[in-house]
């Protein structure tokens, strides 16, 4: 039995031998779902089927159900939802789970996914204010200037003096044509 509180957006599941002898489609993926591990079995959908009672009874019932919330057949995809039903006009839901090619996922929450993307924001602006902070210089004469433009044409500047091995060839073939010009 999963818990909806924990976390199993890390875990799949798929059965290839119930995909070889059944097609996977809108009336099918529940019962595929039921097999999987994410399937509480205390739900109202399992006692529909131990009493073989149709699924439009669940809208009669109090508790926690799967509802196929959404179906894309010619690519596979459905969108499971868990949900706890108070009445028959109120729901909560609770979990979601996709079904992509026959396998089974849960969907992270999207207090997860927003979580997730604001750690990642949060890096990448703490790293470039850490980059500004240190190239960042005070002067009193000339209050604060920013080091990162002088350090760059600094490089530039380097790289325009600093003699290359050709460079360094050419003088010492011509400091020797030079002495040998000089002997007698």
């Amino acid at each position: 039995m999963a818990d909806v509180r924990e976390d199993q957006t890390n875990l799949s599941w798929k059965d290839p031998m119930w995909l070889q002898y059944f097609p996977l489609n809108a009336q099918t993926v529940l019962d595929y779902f039921a097999l999987s591990i994410f399937y509480d079995r205390t739900c109202n959908n399992e006692t529909c089927r131990m009493q073989r009672l149709e699924l439009d009874k669940l809208k009669s019932m109090r508790g926690i159900e799967y509802i196929l919330l959404y179906a894309q057949e010619n690519n596979g995809m459905f969108v499971i939802r868990k949900q706890f039903r108070e009445s028959p006009d109120r729901i909560f839901p609770l979990a979601a789970y996709y079904v992509i090619g026959g396998a089974v996922y849960q969907a992270p929450s999207a207090y997860a996914v927003i979580s997730s993307r604001l750690q990642k924001s949060l890096y990448h602006i703490n790293k470039s204010l850490s980059t500004i902070t240190d190239n960042i210089k005070f002067v009193a004469l000339t209050g604060h200037t920013w080091g990162y433009l002088e350090q760059e044409s600094a490089q530039k500047e380097a790289k325009v003096i600093a003699p290359t091995t050709f460079d360094a060839a050419e003088k010492a073939l011509k400091a020797a044509y030079q002495m040998l010009e000089d002997t007698p």
